[in-house]
């Protein structure tokens, strides 16, 4: 749907209006030159350019020859930085050499750098830690008090009830309907959302676990991630916890040997293997499912945090077997932003510090900044 109002997407049906005019957006440029901004879910950056050159990507500003004047977006953006309180950003540092954190940081400030009368935001906060939540928010009071609307979007109840004046719930792409936040509380929406009655939302329930099916032992990349041993037993679901930037993304990429690591051992039902590709691993019965895909934004290539699925016996099909070569390529782009391949809901219910279920189904490893296991 932002995408549609923000003119990437043609509506079938249906029209955007805007302080009462309707809109024809052919595309983004449209909706920016109209006065709609979006930050994006997923990193819209070109790793390659600057900080600068990204923040004046399709608007750049000319001189008297025609070029780019460097000097003038140099000046205007560090201007602008310097008043939001980020100083310590530099402009002339590549994209690629942001954390995912500090990538998202530059969306948000782009967006709203553009004096935009409506900005959209599309999980903006998936990526932040909670001193740049803290200043997403205070932002996003400054500009209720300038009159520019937000359309923000997240599943994360605390932050709609924070933000929002006004909550509609779509479901399965059908309005299901839009009251003030005051008038309702989380249990509704969360009603509102599954369609049905929920009396819990996280139901404790026994799962029978299994014999061992995987077992990670000295896991080591030197100056990335240090001794990192865990096991998966069958039915069991392993979440990994840790703030951006932990070593989490890392790992999982160096299990699946995305990535190379320096020594460590994998063993499948006991027996050591060692795999070269992407490809023998899903031959090998082993599913990685993470969260969503942080294209080419530094050390910390997701959001979300890695969750691995124990005992899964998976089937994965031809096509996702056939991705290995964007694997090999070092980009994550062949895990969809909305976790279409086969990620566990139980498992990101773990990771993000949910009690285990009853019976030991559950456990959560916490590796902290400097990779090391915290418990």
């Amino acid at each position: 749907m932002l995408k549609i109002i923000n003119g990437l997407y043609k509506a079938d049906t249906g029209a955007v209006f805007l302080d009462g005019k309707q809109l024809t957006l052919h595309g983004p440029v449209d909706a920016l030159k109209a006065g709609i901004s979006m930050i994006y879910q997923e990193l819209n950056i070109i790793p390659e350019m600057t900080v600068l050159e990204n923040m004046y990507l399709g608007r750049e500003l000319l001189g008297p020859s025609g070029m780019m004047d460097h000097a003038r977006m140099a000046r205007q953006a560090r201007a602008f930085l310097d008043a939001q309180g980020l100083q310590t950003y530099d402009l002339r540092r590549r994209m690629k050499h942001l954390s995912v954190a500090e990538a998202q940081m530059m969306e948000i400030v782009k967006a709203i750098s553009v004096h935009a009368k409506v900005i959209l935001m599309d999980e903006p906060t998936s990526s932040l830690t909670e001193k740049e939540v803290d200043y997403l928010f205070a932002k996003i009071d400054e500009l209720k008090q300038q009159n520019i609307s937000i359309l923000f979007i997240s599943h994360k109840m605390d932050e709609i009830f924070k933000v929002a004046d006004s909550i509609t719930v779509l479901r399965d792409g059908a309005h299901i309907g839009t009251m003030e936040a005051g008038q309702t509380d989380i249990q509704h929406i969360i009603e509102m959302m599954v369609g049905r009655k929920m009396n819990e939302v996280y139901p404790k329930k026994t799962s029978g676990i299994g014999e061992e099916v995987m077992r990670v032992t000295g896991f080591t990349r030197r100056g990335v991630f240090e001794d990192v041993s865990f096991s998966l037993r069958r039915g069991e679901i392993l979440g990994f916890s840790g703030l951006v930037g932990a070593g989490r993304t890392e790992i999982a990429r160096a299990v699946m040997a995305m990535d190379p690591h320096d020594s460590g051992e994998i063993s499948l039902a006991g027996k050591p293997v060692r795999f070269k590709s992407v490809r023998r691993h899903i031959g090998g019965i082993m599913l990685r499912a993470g969260g969503p895909a942080a294209a080419g934004a530094g050390a910390d290539a997701q959001r979300g945090g890695e969750h691995r699925a124990g005992g899964a016996q998976a089937r994965v099909s031809q096509q996702v077997a056939q991705k290995e070569g964007a694997a090999r390529a070092g980009r994550a782009d062949d895990r969809p932003p909305d976790h279409q391949n086969a990620v566990c809901k139980h498992a990101c219910r773990v990771a993000v510090g949910r009690q285990p279920t009853k019976g030991g189904a559950g456990q959560v490893v916490v590796y902290r900044a400097d990779g090391a296991v915290d418990g």
